[in-house]
Formats: C-alpha cells, structure tokens, sequence
C-alpha cells in the first residue's frame, strides 16, 4: 500500500499495491493513534510512513489464524485466493509451549468466534484451555502460568425459530457438540445477548452525516477497559438469594460494561442503573435457564432478583421468550375457569388454562381436541372421582342433567403433560355452582379416581413460572408442605401458598365462597 520501508513488500510500485485501486485517498490507511510496529524488535516508528497502513496484522506469521496476506521478505507474492482462516488451537488463542509467542489473548482486547456452529472441528483442548481461562484470567501454558485480558465472544444464528427452540430444546442447541456438551464452559458465559431482538440492517439505520472514525471509537473502547464499574449498583441494589457466585460475577461484569458505555463518567441515576442491573441479569438468567433445560440440578435456581436498599423491595427479572407476559390473570375468571400447572420428570413446568362448560345432558364428559396423553388420563380420573361423589358435594341434581366439555390451553406452548385433574374438579363445580375462583389462583396437583390427593413433583419451578407470569395465590396439596423450604422467600411473599389436604378445603379455599361447610 505504500511506505519506505524494505518489510512486507511496501516497496512495490504505487499501481501495483492492490488496495489502493479502490481508494481516493490512501490517507484512509492512516490512523491517528498509530503507535508504530511493535511486534518483534519494533520495525516502525510509525506505520504508516515506513508500511503505508496503520492497521497491521501479522502478516509473516500464521498463528493468528491469517496466511500471509502480504509477501515474507525474500519469499514470493501470496495470491489473495490463498489467504483463508485456519481452525482455532491452542497454540494460537494461548501462545505455544515455549512462550516465544503470544496467543490472541494476550495480545488482542477481544477475540470473536463467528458463526460458532462451524467451530464443530475445535479441539477438545481448546475449549478446557477457555474454561479456566474464563474463571480466572488466567491459563498454563509450559511450565508457567500466563495471564490474559481479551474478552470472549461467541456469534451465532439460530436453527430455528425462537419459539419452537423454547418449546422443544434450548438456545444453546446451535453450538457444536464440543461446546454444547460441556455445561461447566456454559455456566462461564456471563451474557446471552437475544440477537432476534435487535434490528435487521437497513438502508434507513445508516447516517447520511458524519459520525465517529472507527479507529477512534476503537482506541476510546480501549481506553474504557481501564475503570471499573462493577461495584456501582452496591449503593442502591443487593442482589437476590437465587443468584450464586458466579452469577453474581456475571452480573456486575455486565453492569460494568453497560456503564462504560452509557455512563463513562461513572455518574448514573438510580433509574437509570436500575434499567442496566435489569439488563444484566436478564442475559445471565438466560443462560441458566439454558442449564436447567439441559438438565442440570445445579442450576434449578432461576428466581433471579434484585433488592432496593432503601425501602427492601424485591423485584423479579424474567425473560421474555419464556413467557413473564402477566398470563395468569389478576382479574376475576368467569366460573368453570382454573388455571393450573404441571412438572415434567425433567423439571420443565407446564402452564395451562382449564376451561369448562356445561349443556343439557346425562352426565358426561367430553374432551376437546387438544386434550390427550397424561392431561386426558387425568381429566377421566378426576371426572369419574366427580361422578362418585356428586350427593356429597351436594352436586347430584345438577351433574345427571348436564354434559360437561373441558378445554385445556397450554399457555407456554411447551409440551409438558398435564397432571391436572384436581382442577377439573374445581372448574366443574364452579361451573355448576357459578362461583368464580379467586382471582389469580394457580392450582397444582392431581386427583385419584379413590380421591386421594396427589402432590407435584417439586414446588420451586412451578412457583417460580407463577410468579413470574402474575399468579397472586397457589392452591397446593399440603404433601407439599416440606417443598415449601426450597423455594425462595422472595417467591413466596409474591404468590401466597395456599395448602390443602382433601378436596373439600381446597373448594372451601380456592373458590370465591364454594357454599361447603
């Protein structure tokens, strides 16, 4: 491209350096920041005028994973058809065995993985080498231990649609296995950034004025590494019991970050602080709830939160694609209306509306559609405990001279099966009875045909998803009781537990004055 210098090539006639064709001014090579050449034993003051760039990489060594894009002194001419990406080592992200040369960690500020599903041939050793790496900052390499500052990004697209993702496997789904596999390397990511929220380039997000030099916004980025706002949310926020250690890392480091660049100066407003922690821990629980679904014990603590130092107010983050929209209603439901919840074997909560209606008939039930599996098995049990036990529940007039046609709506769109039959129970009767149910009541448990009450599976998940999509009250079999002290007392102030031991306290309790004595 030009310069006086004998090293790569720039002594090569004006017309013949291929960049410069497509250039009004070779000045755009020229950056104001330019320090000189310090690889090596520092070949250019300043590298423009010996290399006529300043954007230099390395260009006669290969462990940055670029093949010479410009000649080796005495060697020949490299055809740009030859220049290519070579797979990721550990030599070139950590440096080799001997230390004479440095790896992309401790060189650059950032390194990038683009399109991490083709990353499928990454050695094993690399991705080991990175999960100490994140922990800690630093890496072994030789006999000695070596220390790194880059930042880590993984890039990627989604197979398919979010939605079916959330419904079918987990966002992590796209990464190869060598990644996927490991849940320790995931639990280091700090942040999943939802790239279907961002918007898609467009003709009309571009200025038609002047902005800020890349190189200056570059070197000002650079600059910002230096201070440290990680402790800035500790004179308004603390953060809430579900987050561990290394949430608890994860988030700051992205409060830090996100105060860099909005508020550089460190001066920030509660609110507006609190729009950032808010952030944070979005993207943190995102990747937990990732670990969860890939079945993981260790991670079944999602109710992340934050606390108010001033007035101790605890406020709940969720995650938008994983519903937190207000499904359960604070309204009153017109009655034969339930809404109810389920727990997989894995741990993956199922959220349903119960829906039921009667016409003149003989007793029966009729099913919709939707309804099959395990939902189905327990609706027909429920029913049939119904039927027994009509006189009893002083019902009996009013079951034989009606059909009964229940709907349940899986409101997450997962595909959990219901074990719902004890909400059948309190929508038929509150059909018969036309008394609504309280409003913003969860039910949970199942229902023998003998009508013997059949606890959850756990408490945490299914209170957590309550809560987070505006259920006031959880109707629960009280075999339950000991669950209670697993789940966080942050939930439990939100959504009262309400327990139950027969079906008759739990009319008495769930519905808005059931008439039972």
């Amino acid at each position: 491209m030009g310069g006086t210098s004998i090293y790569y090539e720039s002594r090569t006639p004006a017309k013949k350096r291929p960049l410069n064709r497509y250039v009004k001014n070779v000045r755009v090579f020229e950056c104001p920041a330019d320090a000189g050449d310090s690889y090596g034993s520092g070949l250019a003051k300043h590298c423009f005028t010996e290399y006529g760039t300043s954007y230099l990489g390395m260009r006669s060594v290969d462990y940055f994973g670029v093949q010479k894009v410009t000649d080796r002194i005495g060697g020949c001419p490299i055809k740009g058809s030859e220049v290519g990406m070579s797979p990721t080592t550990v030599a070139n992200m950590f440096g080799h065995m001997s230390g004479r040369r440095k790896g992309m960690v401790e060189i650059w500020d950032a390194v990038g993985f683009d399109e991490v599903a083709d990353l499928e041939k990454m050695p094993k050793e690399v991705i080991t080498t990175l999960k100490t790496y994140c922990e800690s900052g630093k890496f072994q390499r030789g006999p000695e231990e070596s220390a790194g500052y880059a930042s880590i990004g993984i890039f990627g697209n989604t197979r398919q649609p979010v939605d079916v993702m959330v419904q079918s496997s987990h966002l992590f789904d796209p990464m190869p296995n060598v990644i996927r596999d490991d849940v320790a390397f995931l639990d280091r990511i700090h942040y999943y950034l939802p790239g279907w929220e961002m918007p898609v380039m467009r003709n009309e997000l571009f200025t038609d004025h002047y902005g800020l030099v890349i190189d200056f916004l570059a070197e000002a980025l650079r600059e910002l590494r230096k201070p440290n706002f990680s402790e800035a949310l500790d004179h308004h926020f603390s953060l809430g019991a579900h987050l561990n250690a290394r949430d608890r890392k994860a988030v700051r480091r992205t409060v830090s970050g996100l105060m860099k660049i909005l508020h550089p100066h460190g001066e920030v407003t509660k609110e507006d602080l609190e729009e950032i922690l808010g952030f944070a821990i979005e993207g943190r629980r995102r990747v937990k709830e990732q670990l969860k679904k890939m079945g993981s014990l260790d991670y079944h603590q999602t109710a992340f939160s934050y606390i108010e130092n001033e007035n101790g107010q605890e406020h709940f983050v969720g995650v938008p694609e994983q519903g937190g929209k207000e499904l359960i209603s604070a309204d009153p439901l017109p009655p034969g209306s339930e809404y109810a919840a389920s727990v997989s074997n894995d741990g993956t909560v199922g959220l349903f509306r119960i829906e039921v209606t009667t016409s003149s008939g003989t007793g029966k039930l009729k099913l919709a559609g939707g309804v099959s599996g395990s939902a189905k098995e327990s609706f027909n049990r429920a029913f049939s405990y119904l039927n027994a036990n009509k006189a009893t529940m002083g019902i009996g007039r009013d079951f034989d001279t009606s059909d009964f046609h229940a709907e349940c709506i899986n409101l997450l769109g997962n595909k959990v099966d219901g074990e719902l039959g004890f909400a059948l129970v309190l929508a038929c009767y509150s059909t018969l009875r036309k008394q609504a149910p309280l409003p913003g009541l969860l039910v949970l448990g199942d229902l023998s045909i003998q009508g013997n009450i059949k606890a959850a599976r756990s408490l945490t998940e299914p209170l957590q998803i309550a809560m987070d999509n505006g259920a006031r009250k959880a109707l629960i079999p009280s075999e339950n009781k000991r669950h209670l002290f697993e789940v966080s007392a942050g939930i439990l102030e939100k959504v009262d537990p309400v327990l139950f031991g027969d079906v008759r306290t739990a009319l008495l309790k769930g519905l808005a004055g059931s008439g039972l004595s």
